[in-house]
């Protein structure tokens, strides 16, 4: 199944009328994952979460910006980020080295601790 197939399923979206949002919805997720991990692909153990995090940012769409809104009665929060996904997104990190010793202009490099 395609990511866009499996982003589909997950939103019940039967048709193709919202592929092309869909797509950068999935772009973004990816996009977001590549920052936070400081990676330069997503490996392939994070499939799953670059859905689920496209499934949330397509399901706060119009709510850019805010952090807390109403519906009647009721307040909503939304988190930037679920906890179970940062938990999960962090065993994917590299991590950057610092070298106070270096001579040349960049001191920061990264590196990939797995």
């Amino acid at each position: 199944m395609t990511p866009l197939q499996s982003l589909k399923l997950r939103l019940g979206i039967k048709d193709g009328s919202q592929d092309a949002v869909l797509r950068l919805y999935l772009e973004d997720s990816m996009e977001l994952i590549l920052a936070y991990t400081r990676r330069r692909f997503v490996p392939a153990e994070l499939g799953n979460v670059w859905i689920r995090i496209a499934v949330i940012l397509y399901n706060r769409r119009g709510m850019e910006g805010s952090q807390k809104y109403n519906v009647g009665d009721t307040s909503y929060i939304a988190d930037v980020m679920p906890r179970d996904i940062i938990r999960h997104l962090n065993s994917f990190r590299a991590a950057r080295i610092i070298d106070l010793y270096s001579t040349e202009e960049g001191m920061e490099r990264e590196a990939d601790l797995d």
